[in-house]
């Protein structure tokens, strides 16, 4: 679990870095119904443009897990530590 953690820190992190965890956190919200639904669709697809990467097969662990992305959410809601 800390390493899932880590990861979804890192993508909260970097997402805010950019100056798009509103619109993020916003369409993730909006979208959430259908997250299991693309997550399922990766996988489907992934073998078609060859071996999954681990960052890949992260965002696809997180658009499946409801737990991981109400988390994620609450990343993206966080302020950055000074």
């Amino acid at each position: 679990m800390n390493a899932d953690r880590s990861f979804d820190d890192r993508l909260a992190a970097r997402v805010r870095s950019l100056g798009l965890g509103d619109a993020a956190s916003t369409l993730l919200e909006a979208c959430a119904p259908l997250a299991w639904i693309g997550a399922q669709l990766g996988y489907m697809v992934g073998p078609l443009f060859g071996a999954r990467t681990n960052r890949g097969s992260e965002l696809l662990d997180l658009f499946e897990s409801p737990q991981r992305m109400a988390g994620f959410l609450d990343s993206l809601h966080r302020e950055p530590p000074p």
